[in-house]
């Protein structure tokens, strides 16, 4: 999960699309990155998707509540839908 490039919207759609694909649970995690990958990543985000880059970013190296936030709202959706998940961090 990547806040910024996977709004609310989008991850709703999501899970809503893999529940109606037949799955019994969902493993939700965080990008994480191996060390000297951002350093590889970073140029050609940059040149193709500048508005990706900010959002890979500040998701990696910022603590901003963005991404609790959306954590809290992925629980809440697979609750609804009735399909278990589990945080893999």
């Amino acid at each position: 999960m990547v806040p910024g490039v996977l709004g609310k919207e989008e991850l709703g759609e999501l899970l809503i699309a893999v529940k109606e694909a037949g799955a019994s649970h969902v493993m939700l995690d965080r990008l994480r990155l191996k060390p000297g990958m951002w350093a590889r990543m970073e140029p050609p985000l940059k040149k193709h998707a500048p508005d990706v880059l900010e959002a890979c970013r500040s998701a990696l190296f910022r603590n901003d509540g963005a991404f609790e936030a959306l954590k809290t709202y992925a629980a809440t959706i697979c609750d609804e839908l009735r399909l278990p998940y589990e945080f893999n961090y």
